[in-house]
C-alpha cells in the first residue's frame, strides 16, 4: 500500500463527504502513526451524520463490501484486498471536540478535517506525548466508558515501545477490578495483541504489577508466594514471567539457536495462523506464562525438600479452565494445555542414559503438532536456570535434547508424514490377514508407521510381516 493509494482513498472519502455536506474527520491511529513514521493499515473516519451512506458510496467506488461492526453505534468497516481497513463511525457526541474528549489516550485523540488539509486537531497534547513516547489517559473516567482500556494501555505501549505515564498507571491500578466487567473474548484478544509484540516481557511485568493479571488469571495468585526460597524474591509466578523473557530471547535468536532449521521454525512460529488469528509464537508466550501454574496446588515438603509432584498434570487442567474462561478456540486451548503438560518431558529425556530414535518418535507421536512449540517452551523454562552466558552454548543436557529432537524431526520430515503414501492401510490389513474392524487395526497402523519412519521396514510385504507379528503377540 503506497502513500499515493492512501491519499487517493482519503480524497475519495472527502469527495463524498463534501457532496453530502457531512463533516468528516480522519482520526486516531493513522495520524499517530504518521507522526511516528510508522506503517499502518487502518484508516478511521469520524463522521457527523449517516456514516453508512459514506461507507456505501466508498464501497461502490472501490468495488469492495462493508459490514456493520457495531450497528447500534453506527460503526461500519471495510477491508480492502490489499489489507487496508477503513472504519466509518458517527461522532461520539454532537461535535468532533466532544468525540475526541470521549477517546482513550492523548496519542489517539488526534483529528484532521478532511476539508481543511493539514490542520491537526490535538486538544490533549497527543503530539507532545508521541514525541515523549508515553501513553497518557485523557482523563480518569475513560475506564468507566470501556474498562478494556485498562489493558489496552499496556498493549499500545508495547506496540509503540512507549512508557505508561505515572498518573495513568496509578489510575489503572485503582480501577483494575473493572476489567472483570469486560467480555472474556475481548480481554483475551487484547492480551494476545500485547503478546504479539516481540518484547512484551517488560509490559507483561508492568501489567502484573498493576494487578491486572491477578484479575484476569486469579490462578496466578497462589504461585506468587510459593517457593520464594527456591526462586528468591520472585516465587513461582516470577519464574513464569522470567521464562517468557527467555522465550522472547529464543524467538529473537532462532538463527543462532537452530541454525539448520531456522527458516522452517520461523514459518511454524510466525507465519502460520489459525490460533485465534495469532501466530504460534504468541500462543507459546501464553503457554510459557502458565507452564508452572500447577506448582502451588501441588507443593509439598518431602524429606525436607519442597516438591511439586505431578504439577504439570494439574497445571494442564488449570490451563484448560483458564483458556475456556477466556474463550480460546478449541485448537488453541489444546496447544496451551499440551505445552503445560509436556514442559517437563524433555528434561526427563535429558536424564535418560540414551535417547533412542524410538523414544524420539514417540515424543512426536504423542504430542503431534504441539511437539515443536512444547519443546521450545521447555527450553525457555530451562534457560531461566542458566546464566545469560550459559544459554545457547549447547552444553546443558536439557538444551542438547531439545535441539537434537528438533533437528531429528526435520531430518525425518515428520511434518510431511501425513502427505506421504502409506505402505499399508486398514483395508489391506483386513484383506490380507482376515481381520475384522477394531482397535487392533489402529495399533498395527501405528506400529507400522513407527517402523517406517525409523527405517526398519520399506515395503508392503515387510509391513504385513510386522502386522502378523503384532497379531501373534499376547
Amino acid at each position: 500500500m503506497t502513500s499515493l493509494e492512501i491519499y487517493e482513498i482519503l480524497a475519495l472519502v472527502q469527495k463524498f463527504a463534501q457532496k453530502e455536506k457531512i463533516e468528516c474527520f480522519l482520526v486516531g491511529g493513522y495520524l499517530r502513526d504518521q507522526e511516528l513514521n510508522r506503517k499502518t493499515k487502518d484508516l478511521d473516519f469520524a463522521i457527523s451524520s449517516d456514516p453508512k451512506k459514506i461507507a456505501e458510496k466508498v464501497s461502490k467506488e472501490l468495488k469492495s463490501s462493508f459490514f456493520a461492526l457495531k450497528e447500534e453505534r453506527e460503526i461500519y468497516r471495510m477491508v480492502l484486498d490489499n489489507g487496508l481497513q477503513l472504519d466509518f463511525a458517527r461522532f461520539k457526541g454532537a461535535t468532533i471536540e466532544e468525540d475526541l474528549s470521549l477517546r482513550d489516550f492523548s496519542i489517539n485523540a488526534l483529528a484532521k478535517n478532511m476539508e481543511q488539509g493539514n490542520t491537526l486537531m490535538d486538544p490533549y497534547e497527543g503530539k507532545r506525548d508521541i514525541k515523549e513516547k508515553k501513553v497518557r489517559q485523557i482523563h480518569e473516567k475513560i475506564y468507566e466508558d470501556d474498562p478494556l482500556r485498562l489493558l489496552r494501555a499496556f498493549r499500545i505501549a508495547a506496540q509503540l515501545n512507549f512508557k505508561i505515564e505515572p498518573l495513568t498507571l496509578e489510575t489503572i491500578k485503582k480501577n483494575k477490578e473493572k476489567i472483570l466487567n469486560v467480555a472474556e473474548e475481548r480481554v483475551r484478544e487484547e492480551l494476545l495483541l500485547l503478546l504479539d509484540t516481540p518484547h512484551s516481557y517488560p509490559y507483561l511485568v508492568e501489567l502484573d504489577q498493576a494487578g491486572l493479571i491477578s484479575q484476569i488469571i486469579p490462578e496466578s495468585d497462589p504461585n506468587r508466594n510459593c517457593a520464594l526460597d527456591y526462586y528468591p524474591g520472585k516465587g513461582v509466578w516470577g519464574h513464569c514471567l522470567d521464562a517468557v523473557a527467555c522465550l522472547e530471547w529464543i524467538l529473537e535468536n532462532l538463527q543462532n539457536e537452530f541454525q539448520e532449521d531456522q527458516e522452517k521454525l520461523k514459518k511454524l512460529l510466525f507465519e502460520e495462523q489459525g490460533l485465534d488469528s495469532h501466530p504460534m509464537a504468541t500462543l507459546m508466550k501464553m503457554g510459557t506464562l502458565l507452564h508452572d501454574v500447577g506448582k502451588a496446588p501441588t507443593a509439598k515438603i518431602v524429606n525436607g525438600r519442597l516438591r511439586f509432584y505431578e504439577h504439570q498434570n494439574i497445571g494442564a487442567k488449570i490451563t484448560s479452565l483458564i483458556s475456556q474462561r477466556l474463550r480460546f478456540s478449541f485448537n488453541a486451548s489444546r496447544h496451551l494445555s499440551q505445552m503445560v503438560l509436556s514442559h517437563m518431558r524433555p528434561g526427563g529425556l535429558a536424564h535418560a542414559p540414551t535417547l533412542s530414535d524410538k523414544a524420539k518418535f514417540r515424543f512426536f507421536r504423542d504430542l503431534k503438532n504441539s511437539a515443536l512449540p512444547a519443546l521450545i517452551v521447555s527450553l525457555a523454562d530451562r534457560y531461566t536456570y542458566l546464566t545469560p552466558e550459559e544459554r545457547g552454548q549447547n552444553k546443558d543436557p536439557h538444551e542438547k535434547v531439545v535441539k537434537d529432537l528438533i533437528r531429528w524431526h526435520y531430518e525425518k520430515e515428520l511434518e510431511e508424514v501425513d502427505k506421504k503414501p502409506k505402505l499399508i492401510n486398514g483395508k489391506i490389513i483386513m484383506e490380507h490377514l482376515a481381520l475384522a474392524p477394531g482397535p487392533l487395526i489402529g495399533r498395527i497402523l501405528k506400529e507400522v508407521e513407527e517402523a517406517t519412519i525409523l527405517g526398519e521396514i520399506h515395503s508392503q510385504e515387510e509391513a504385513l510381516t510386522l502386522a502378523k507379528k503384532i497379531i501373534q503377540e499376547p
